[in-house]
């Protein structure tokens, strides 16, 4: 039974701390499409701090090369947005995908990554793209790489006091080369079963500074390390995606649920990425 005991609607970011201050225990909302389920299927009670009013947690803007997304941004505005289409191209893509569009016109980029689900949507794209997670307190703001930030399904490096102010990206470089690719059970409204993101430079057959994220194939959305070492610098041909296929395969630690077994999403690993470069999976 959903039970709310009392919900405040701060105007500001420091009315919002206040609250937060006073109110241990108080749960951040925005779009609600997360939390209030998770309520709904809780015994307990919950008093919200609903941000939707707060200006500053929606905004879109670039400064210093820097592109920053708020965290109340709805995945709508984002997918729309021409500064994150240009900027981070993988997010604007991951945010048009999630969901269907009453989803989207709702939910916020600072909910799905709070609610720090190991398949969610905006997670390998934000990784792919380097962007840090900006979180802010009484004791002022916090920053770190968004791939630090979830710690285990459902847990979060969040500490007491802080709320998600936004993200902060690099914004790409006009010899950007990357992709997002995502299997579902159908194209739309679904979750997804495996995601890869692939962000880098890209320089004649060469690619450079290259970030590969992985979704629901491990407790938490994670970096493929050892495939991105194998990827930078290096040729790119058949020979050299084919490798890195198969070390992308073996950085993962996926489970059978019911959505899909461990198998299937193993070999989809290697096939979403060899997709990315127009390559289709080699027949036995």
């Amino acid at each position: 039974m959903l039970r709310i005991t009392k919900v405040y609607r701060p105007d500001n970011i420091d009315e919002a701390l206040n609250i937060f201050d006073d109110n241990p225990g108080i749960r951040p909302i925005a779009g609600g499409t997360d939390l209030i389920i998770q309520l709904s299927d809780s015994l307990e009670s919950a008093m919200l701090l609903d941000v939707s009013r707060i200006e500053k947690l929606k905004k879109i803007n670039i400064t210093g090369g820097k592109l920053f997304i708020g965290a109340a941004a709805t995945h709508s505005s984002i997918a729309k947005s021409r500064k994150v289409i240009e900027s981070a191209p993988l997010i604007a893509e991951s945010s048009g995908i999630m969901g269907g569009p009453a989803i989207r016109n709702r939910a916020t980029i600072g909910g799905n990554v709070a609610n720090a689900s190991p398949v969610a949507e905006s997670l390998p794209t934000l990784i792919a793209h380097a962007a840090e997670i900006v979180l802010v307190s009484a004791n002022g703001l916090r920053k770190m790489p968004v791939e630090d930030f979830h710690l285990a399904p459902g847990k979060t490096a969040l500490q007491s006091g802080e709320l998600i102010l936004g993200f902060e990206i690099p914004v790409v470089s006009e010899d950007f080369f990357g992709f997002y690719n995502r299997l579902g059970s159908r194209a739309a409204v679904t979750i997804t079963k495996v995601g890869v993101a692939l962000a880098s430079i890209k320089s004649g057959d060469r690619l450079g500074n290259v970030r590969i994220a992985l979704s629901a194939v491990a407790p938490r959305v994670i970096r493929a390390p050892e495939t991105e070492k194998i990827m930078s610098g290096a040729n790119l041909d058949d020979g050299l995606i084919e490798q890195a296929a198969k070390k992308l395969v073996s950085e993962c630690t996926p489970i059978t649920d019911f959505r899909s077994t461990s198998e299937y999403r193993s070999d989809m690993v290697g096939q979403l990425f060899r997709m990315g470069f127009g390559r289709e999976t080699p027949q036995n």
